[in-house]
């Protein structure tokens, strides 16, 4: 089936259906594409050669206010490039996956420049901010060339960077796994060491895109 020019192919997935029982599954291919309407372009999903369900995509301010609705801490991630460089960006985009084995994931751009450090070492800490250090994740969050300039810290027992002046905890990590979601990579690691917060402690927040403080 030749595709049209206003439809424009944009990624390949496969969806399990369920034909006789909870254990007998067909795996069937399926296209997911864009075409563009008098309103502009929608996402169809293309099962064999027939339409099924055609959906408006959602706008970035949209999808970022509903997203943006969820309070979490503040985080910033930190590791070494192949010049024995730190690198870093901040992130709220992280969460833990599982307690046998210890794993988290964290959710990386991937335009930052960041990345190919992680890449690289295979290897991070996620650096939990304290109350109080919204200008340090603001900085982290920047494409400011040499971002520790100013910033005490010192290697972690994975060699790296921890941000021991400004968190209340941090994870030493070894990404198990890369995943590709959208415009992100999803990096699953084991969780090796770390320290958790003291009694009174307190985090950095994020509520629709300004930060806060825990209430108790």
């Amino acid at each position: 089936m030749a595709i049209p020019d206003h439809i424009v192919e944009v990624a390949v997935r496969y969806t399990d259906r369920d034909v006789g029982g909870p254990r007998s599954y067909l795996r069937v291919p399926a296209v997911i594409q864009a075409r563009r309407g008098k309103r502009g372009w929608r996402t169809c999903y293309r099962l064999n050669t027939s339409w099924e369900g055609c959906r408006s995509l959602m706008d970035r301010a949209t999808f970022f206010a509903i997203m943006g609705a969820f309070p979490t801490g503040v985080a910033i991630v930190t590791t070494m490039d192949n010049h024995n460089q730190p690198k870093g960006l901040t992130s709220n985009a992280l969460c833990s996956v599982s307690a046998e084995p210890p794993l988290l994931l964290v959710s990386v751009d991937k335009n930052s420049n960041t990345l190919p450090a992680l890449r690289h070492s295979q290897k991070f800490v996620v650096n939990y901010l304290s109350s109080g250090r919204g200008d340090l994740a603001n900085l982290f969050a920047s494409k400011e060339p040499d971002k520790f300039q100013n910033v005490s810290w010192r290697p972690a027992s994975n060699g790296m960077p921890w941000l021991h002046g400004d968190t209340i905890a941090h994870a030493e990590c070894n990404i198990t796994q890369e995943l590709d979601a959208g415009d992100h990579l999803v990096f699953i690691a084991q969780v090796d060491d770390g320290q958790p917060p003291a009694p009174g402690t307190k985090p950095l927040m994020y509520f629709r895109r300004t930060y806060g403080t825990w209430h108790e």
